[in-house]
């Protein structure tokens, strides 16, 4: 049955005056529309906010956009707060760099044995907040990550010894800023702590001095520096050209020192300083071209051993060796026993000598060991220029496919 136009007239009109009527309590209060937290007026009763509907198809009708309900905000935060750390700009893409040769050490330990050992100049710290960090409530309370009670008492010394040394510190927090520090530590473990400090201090020697008695100071003769690694080396006391190197050792032992030729792996090399750290080697010498470079991963790898590890820098190995050699400091190559070949037999009846036996060999010479790269081991030229071969014999010779030990490992057990 067709419907008509008067009774058509008549429901648009009773759906005009039911409209009305709900959106009376809306027009009572200041409503912006389209922003997301209206003001509210005064004589607007929470009852009175509960009964605005929409119906729907009004705004399109009326010509105006939908109201939108309040975003969810953080516990401890209003919407004024969260807009401001949206629109910031001021958190940097990057952490900003004090010096052209600045580094950000990352990690709990790194961080904590950088400030302890001050062998670096120390620039600033940064510590990421977690999320709900000095907000209280229930909520914000359950979103912060529980520490044990060693995490607490190291994070409270690292705050104590920045502040003994007088290093600036920033607290940050929020999304943007965990991402600078991803970026800082190529995405590595930071645990909320970066350090921006100078590079490991590298003394640059030439030879080794001779000693006469186990007791005696490590003195080495010190080659050419920049005005900036002078700088970083101010840790190691030099006079008249000669340079003293920090020792520990047993009264009755000589020095010990491990030579790294061609390491590559950034994570080998920390992990060897580590351990010749704990094992008492005295320093670590390190080559010009061919050796990883001391890396922030090299340095968390070490555990914090690379900030009191005296580090030694050698422009030519082959030189060093022999003007080492001529002053009583026996080399000798980390390499299994057998691979004692011909032409290091050859070179050593042409020098009138005999491979020197590793057994007591500290308790007679000053002494160097040499490990060799991850895959093929020691150069062969240094073969020919070393007193002896220090290694440990393989269990299984009938199985040649495995033939060696990860170098971390042969170096471990051959310091033992």
């Amino acid at each position: 049955m067709p419907h008509s136009p008067d009774g058509i007239r008549h429901a648009q009109r009773g759906r005009t005056r039911l409209e009305d009527r709900h959106v009376e309590a809306r027009s009572s209060a200041t409503w912006g529309w389209g922003n997301d937290s209206p003001t509210e007026a005064p004589d607007v009763t929470a009852e009175e906010k509960e009964k605005v509907v929409l119906i729907p198809g009004h705004e399109r009708r009326s010509g105006r956009k939908a109201i939108r309900g309040p975003r969810t905000i953080q516990p401890g935060h209003d919407a004024q707060q969260v807009r401001a750390k949206r629109k910031d700009s001021g958190v940097p893409t990057s952490l900003p760099y004090t010096t052209a040769g600045s580094e950000f050490l990352y990690g709990t330990f790194s961080v904590l044995a950088a400030l302890k050992a001050q062998r670096r100049k120390l620039y600033k710290l940064y510590r990421l907040l977690p999320p709900g960090y000095g907000v209280d409530t229930n909520r914000a309370k359950a979103m912060q990550p529980k520490h044990s009670p060693e995490e607490t008492r190291l994070h409270n010394q690292i705050n104590s010894f920045a502040e003994r040394a007088g290093v600036l510190t920033e607290s940050v927090s929020g999304p943007r800023w965990q991402g600078v520090f991803s970026k800082a530590s190529d995405g590595r473990p930071h645990n909320g702590w970066i350090l921006e400090a100078s590079p490991v201090p590298k003394l640059p020697v030439t030879m080794l001095s001779p000693l006469k008695s186990p007791s005696d100071p490590i003195n080495a003769s010190v080659g050419w520096a920049s005005e900036e690694e002078k700088a970083v080396n101010s840790t190691f006391q030099v006079e008249g050209g000669k340079a003293t190197i920090p020792s520990v050792r047993p009264v009755h032992r000589y020095p010990f020192m491990l030579l790294l030729d061609c390491i590559t792996d950034t994570g080998n090399f920390g992990a060897i300083v580590r351990s010749a750290w704990f094992l008492g080697v005295d320093a670590i010498v390190i080559l010009e071209h061919g050796t990883a470079p001391i890396t922030t991963n090299s340095v968390k790898a070490s555990a914090g051993a690379f900030e009191y590890m005296p580090v030694l820098h050698v422009k030519n190995e082959r030189d060093f060796i022999k003007l080492s050699r001529r002053n009583g400091w026996k080399f000798f190559a980390a390499d299994a026993p057998e691979t004692l070949d011909v032409k290091m037999r050859r070179s050593m009846q042409q020098g009138a000598r005999e491979p020197l036996e590793v057994d007591g060999a500290l308790l007679q010479h000053p002494c160097v060991l040499i490990l060799g790269n991850e895959e093929v081991g020691i150069r062969e030229f240094l073969r020919t220029i070393v007193d002896g071969v220090a290694g440990i014999p393989n269990a299984r010779p009938d199985v040649g496919e495995i033939d060696s030990l990860n170098v971390r490992w042969r170096e471990r057990r051959m310091l033992e």
